[in-house]
């Protein structure tokens, strides 16, 4: 779903089947967020140039939500 990338913020993302991203962030932090729309938000962080402010957006503008485990 999520193609290769490169960042400097994002080390990896991977989606669950319950609707959730989990991304890591370089160093380590690993946070579930919840995605209203998967697809889209698959297709739209695909086409970010930068990954980092990608996330950094899509959690300001409420596209993610922090799950709370």
């Amino acid at each position: 779903m999520f193609a290769d990338f490169t960042s400097s913020a994002i080390e990896s993302i991977t989606n669950s089947t319950d609707g959730n991203v989990d991304v890591t962030f370089t160093g380590g932090r690993k946070y579930t967020y919840g995605v209203s729309d998967i697809e889209k938000f698959v297709t739209m962080f695909n086409e970010a140039t930068s990954k980092g402010q990608f996330i950094n957006r899509a959690l300001r503008e409420d596209m993610l939500t922090t799950v709370t485990v």
